[in-house]
């Protein structure tokens, strides 16, 4: 073992290194050390210009992985655009995976597009698929500006391909285009020039870009109409980049607004049984974009949870990814098409676990005990959790913060009820008293707790201050019709938050919403509210 690789073992992380296995199916296991990409760019960054890496990077081809990611980041940093471009060609007929592939990024491209072009021309003819990935993402990255020519999109829709990877980047490369040049790249969508299924995956893509407009995504909201099959997301946690779907998987089926204690329940039981029975398998939840409530219900119910919440509470719990799917797609299916060709044949589902009251499929006719025989897969049904000698579930946590009963939520939740919002201006009357606040808005669809004065926790640059909010519309000072809105004193902190998303945690009920016969009224009691939540 040479000392460079010796160094390398010295960086593994055992846990990423499995959860890397997991991630790159393309790569042999015994090849991966498990080093995480910080450390690797670091040790790129220390030994840049040396002997041992221009010696290191004439030793092709590399025994693990993690060389391999060190060779790219080595040629990213290289100054010099020919010596980049012969390194970059020696070492991509080696390249065996995406994450590799991504890696090489070197900046002297940006100076040298005329000559870059010419090596793009011979990458996209290699036929070896990361060389060609690596062609179109340069392409995207370097030749979606001023410097954009048409034959670009002309050539890419061409590929006839069934590397997934290949296919993947190719629809990376037309969503990023719609974004910045929609009217030149939309006729390839409208006239189906595209390859079936790399134009569902663009088309979601785009439709989940911020650079998009609302009127551009409604287009491509029709285009998408017409597509015959459903389309996944499946993103890895906790970092959420989109990867491919495992090639097995155990799957936590639900819901999941506000990924209470029994939702918790599942993702463990299906860690469990994924160690226990399925080892190369990875672990990770089904679920649909939007709440299934908000389809079927004409009034839906308020959501505990945002869709990054639900995600970061899915990866707190054990997930390892998620995979995203649009409920009016499937909704239609009858429970055996839901299980056998979106769970089985899609999801690649080797093992299930639900809930007791778990249904699926047309009218919700499959139910958690018919799962297994249409799977043809074990699947475990969990239990109800309780609380109280009650069932937990998102309704009773809703009642209870309606209530104000923020300890039975959070009892039931595993976790406080979490404000996670940007802090905007208010009339900073706060200040005037005293006692300077940040206001916040409710993300719109949240669950806004009973109007009133909270004991709260918060969270601001990763450190921790016991707050006073007031939840509701400040009726000594706002009209009666005033939207609702939180707005927290932080204790002991000083500083200027605008802009800045603070955490509130509600931790106790303090007192009603009331109106104050004056301003000076309002100063004694605002101080007394604080005294009583530094004492929770």
């Amino acid at each position: 073992m040479t000392d460079l690789q010796k160094h390398l073992f010295s960086l593994a992380d055992p846990t990423y290194r499995a959860f890397q296995i997991r991630l790159m199916p393309t790569v042999d296991p015994e090849t991966v050390i498990g080093v995480r990409t910080p450390a690797l760019r670091a040790y790129a960054k220390e030994i840049a210009g040396t002997t041992a890496a221009q010696t290191f990077l004439a030793d092709l081809p590399h025994r693990f992985y993690e060389e391999n990611n060190l060779h790219a980041f080595l040629i990213e940093r290289m100054g010099d655009y020919q010596e980049t471009v012969n390194a970059l060609n020696r070492f991509l007929p080696y390249v065996n995976n995406w994450a590799t592939c991504d890696s090489l990024s070197p900046k002297c491209f940006r100076r040298n597009h005329a000559g870059l072009r010419r090596e793009i021309d011979q990458w996209l003819a290699s036929r070896h698929p990361y060389a060609q990935r690596f062609a179109v993402k340069t392409l995207m990255s370097e030749f979606l500006g001023s410097d954009f020519s048409s034959s670009d999109p002309a050539r890419l829709a061409a590929i006839v391909t069934d590397e997934y990877y290949l296919q993947m980047v190719i629809a990376w490369y037309f969503a990023t285009a719609l974004a910045k040049r929609y009217e030149e790249i939309i006729p390839y969508f409208r006239a189906g020039r595209l390859d079936p299924q790399i134009r569902a995956m663009a088309l979601r893509k785009a439709r989940e870009s911020y650079r998009i407009s609302e009127a551009q995504k409604r287009e491509l909201q029709r285009i998408a109409d017409d597509r015959e099959e459903p389309t996944y997301t499946c993103l890895s946690l906790p970092d959420g980049r989109e990867i491919p779907i495992p090639e097995q998987t155990v799957l936590s089926l639900g819901n999941f607004d506000g990924v209470h204690r029994g939702h918790q329940s599942l993702i463990r039981t299906a860690r469990e049984e994924r160690d226990r029975n399925h080892r190369g398998a990875a672990c990770g939840v089904f679920c649909f974009r939007e709440l299934s409530s908000d389809l079927l219900c004409k009034n839906p119910p308020e959501h505990l949870t945002t869709a990054a919440e639900r995600l970061a509470y899915f990866a707190e719990s054990g997930a390892e990814f998620a995979i995203l799917a649009d409920f009016a797609e499937i909704r239609d299916l009858s429970p055996e098409a839901f299980a056998k060709t979106v769970l089985k044949e899609r999801c690649r589902c080797v093992a299930a676990v639900c809930g007791f009251n778990y249904r699926f499929g047309k009218n919700a006719a499959g139910t958690a005990e018919t799962l297994a025989a249409m799977l043809d897969a074990p699947v475990t049904v969990c239990e109800a959790v309780k609380e109280g000698g009650e069932v937990v579930s998102a309704t009773r946590i809703r009642n209870a913060l309606k209530a104000g009963n923020v300890g039975e939520a959070a009892r039931m939740l595993g976790r406080p009820y979490t404000l996670r919002a940007e802090v905007r201006h208010g009339k900073e009357l706060g200040r005037k008293l005293g006692f300077p606040t940040v206001n916040q808005n409710f993300p719109h669809g949240a669950v806004i707790p009973k109007f009133g004065v909270y004991a709260t926790d918060c969270t601001v640059n990763g450190k921790l201050y016991r707050g006073v909010s007031n939840v509701g519309v400040h009726p000594t000072v706002d009209a009666p019709e005033a939207p609702a809105n939180c707005e927290t004193y932080l204790v002991g902190y000083q500083g200027d938050l605008y802009g800045k998303t603070v955490s509130v945690a509600f931790l106790a009920f303090l007192r009603p919403e009331q109106t104050f016969p004056s301003v000076e009224a309002l100063r004694e009691q605002i101080a007394s509210d604080a005294k009583r939540a530094t004492e929770i």
